[in-house]
């Protein structure tokens, strides 16, 4: 199952087994969501392979210039955080107080007081 990871840096991957992903690279790859429904994303590269949990893993970075059947935020909410409408959605800052953030902004950090 190819799924979303957030990097070191901060940016969205897809995440799968290295079988799955080699030959996506310039094409269209669906990713699965935690909901457990799909979305499809344009691959515009591979990382090197490597090793997790006994399998040979790989991060597919994803073309993140203009929608490619990804979610849209709904209601026309807006990030609390930076105003973005993009990637927005129901997050819970440290004190458990719900807002709505985009997942740039939803680093672990939030704080809605």
């Amino acid at each position: 199952m190819i799924t979303f990871r957030k990097t070191k840096a901060g940016k969205w991957v897809a995440y799968g087994p290295y079988t799955e992903l080699k030959d996506s690279e310039g094409g269209e790859i669906e990713v699965t969501l935690k909901s457990g429904k799909t979305t499809t994303r344009k691959c515009v590269g591979l990382g090197k392979p490597f090793m997790a949990k006994g399998c040979q893993m790989v991060y597919a970075y994803l073309d993140d210039r203009g929608n490619h059947g990804g979610s849209r935020s709904k209601g026309g909410r807006r990030c609390e955080e930076c105003g973005s409408t993009r990637g927005v959605h129901l997050a819970y800052d440290l004190s458990g107080i719900p807002g709505y953030a985009c997942y740039r902004c939803d680093d672990g950090t939030l704080s809605f007081a």
